[in-house]
């Protein structure tokens, strides 16, 4: 989990007032202001912490972020400049920037689900806070591992590992 878009600005402006640099986070919303074609961070709920998640499907792993929103349209405005394609199809963006990457966004609750697997946005719980916990609270930046869901194959990847074997 990370913490919410304004914890974060909290953070810099601080960083920025220790190191000199008192106009540190204004400088940084500028320049998300100029990439964004003056959008900044439209959509996004920012008091709301962001997570991600790294879910074991069979052997393999899918991925997703979940990122509050206020407004999904508004968001998907912000990386619009970046983008050679946006296509919508059932409620699921597909986004495929300038350089060929394609990401999916779909609207979950009040999360936006962004997934490189349009299939994963069915995988999200209900609540996507819950895989965190109190996390965001206590921690701007945090993991949790649920080790009893990790692959048995991968169980023991310390014992496969060169620096195991020295």
């Amino acid at each position: 989990s990370l913490a919410g878009y304004d914890q974060w600005h909290e953070n810099v402006a601080l960083i920025g007032e220790l190191s000199g640099s008192p106009d540190l986070a204004q400088g940084l919303e500028a320049m998300l202001k100029i990439a964004t074609a003056n959008r900044g961070a439209a959509g996004l709920d920012k008091t709301r912490p962001w997570l991600a998640a790294l879910i074991p499907v069979g052997p393999l792993f899918t991925a997703y972020a979940c990122l509050p929103v206020d407004a999904l349209d508004a968001l998907i405005d912000v990386v619009r400049p970046l983008t050679a394609e946006i296509g919508t199809d059932r409620g699921t963006h597909k986004i495929t920037f300038s350089g060929g990457q394609t990401i999916y966004v779909a609207r979950h609750g009040d999360w936006a689900v962004v997934t490189l697997d349009p299939t994963t946005v069915g995988r999200v719980p209900a609540d996507p806070l819950a895989l965190v916990g109190d996390l965001p609270q206590n921690y701007d930046v945090a993991v949790r591992l649920h080790a009893a869901r990790v692959p048995e194959p991968l169980h023991d990847w310390q014992q496969n590992t060169p620096l195991q074997r020295l």
